[in-house]
């Protein structure tokens, strides 16, 4: 049996007219072909659906039990087409999101209320865990997008920048080391700092995994030395206080030290370019296959967020 859903509906407009020709006349075809259409369906069934009287049409048995699955089908027919509208309008559905520990508590804030704001009935589900991890949930199908940070290590996944911001030894105010900054640009708001001037020093580096350990060890081959850690955290803001209060230095993005709570005061200093590394946040999703809605809904917000030119790097 292999009957369309164009099929079903000449069989339910045939059962509420009662009549061949009122029903041709709703369905906008021509009687001849209506009635064709339901030889064709009776015998692929290989039973009749009408029982032909005077005067029109009515339901056999089977005909009774056709048009009541019919509806069903009619009905369930009807909800997918209004949920795939209502997706391709972000009327409704979901957007799985990752992003790395601590990021989103200084991007999704803000990000998140603007997408609400133009798309409310879409469901959010957030999914936090290492750059890494991200990275394999996206390949395989768990979440639809995650904020993170370059470099990507799986081929399997684009992305889509979002803003860039350099990065920023932290230490002490009374650190001993604060005597070796200087100033490298008149024009940058903090003082420049050359680690080889620190090799000796205590540092305080992420996990493994974590794509600020990749990219600080990269600022370390960078500058040439090879650095004592004495702590390791997955929590950068937890990295960042230890080091303001003299356990050793740190080396974080930029982004992290705004706006951040400063009851814990520390001196910032930025790293001269032969050691810096261009921190770039991007929205990573799946290479292969249609993007979905909500991802290209969040991209567009991204694109006019304020963080774009919130005195970082554009």
């Amino acid at each position: 049996m292999n009957i369309s859903l164009r099929e079903i509906t000449y069989i339910l407009t045939i059962a509420e007219e009662g009549n061949i020709t009122k029903a041709a006349a709703r369905l906008f075809i021509a009687q001849p072909s209506l009635s064709q259409a339901v030889k064709k369906i009776e015998n692929d069934l290989g039973t009749p659906l009408f029982s032909r009287v005077k005067g029109g049409l009515t339901l056999t048995e089977a005909g009774r039990y056709f048009v009541e699955a019919g509806r069903r089908i009619d009905g369930i027919a009807a909800e997918l087409q209004s949920n795939i509208m209502d997706l391709s309008s972000l009327q409704g559905g979901s957007l799985r999101l990752g992003t790395p520990y601590h990021l989103g508590a200084y991007i999704l804030p803000g990000l998140l209320t603007e997408f609400r704001k133009y798309y409310p009935l879409v469901n959010v589900t957030l999914q936090e865990a290492s750059s890494d991890k991200l990275e394999t949930l996206i390949c395989d199908g768990s979440i639809d997008a995650a904020l993170m940070p370059l470099p990507i290590k799986q081929n399997c996944i684009k992305y889509h920048p979002f803003f860039k911001s350099r990065m920023v030894l932290v230490m002490a105010k009374d650190s001993p080391y604060n005597r070796f900054a200087y100033c490298g640009d008149p024009k940058d708001k903090l003082q420049w700092f050359d680690l080889t001037n620190a090799a000796d020093a205590p540092f305080l580096i992420g996990v493994k995994g974590q794509r600020i350990r990749t990219v600080t060890e990269i600022v370390f081959q960078r500058a040439g030395i090879l650095p004592n850690i004495v702590m390791r955290s997955q929590n950068v803001e937890t990295i960042r206080r230890i080091a303001a209060v003299g356990y050793g230095l740190a080396i974080m993005p930029e982004h992290y030290i705004i706006n951040t709570d400063q009851s814990i005061p520390a001196n910032y200093y930025y790293l001269p370019p032969q050691q810096d590394y261009e921190w770039t946040i991007v929205l990573a999703y799946y290479e292969h296959g249609i993007l979905p809605r909500t991802v290209s809904s969040l991209i567009e917000i991204m694109d006019q967020s304020p963080l774009r030119n919130a005195g970082l790097i554009s």
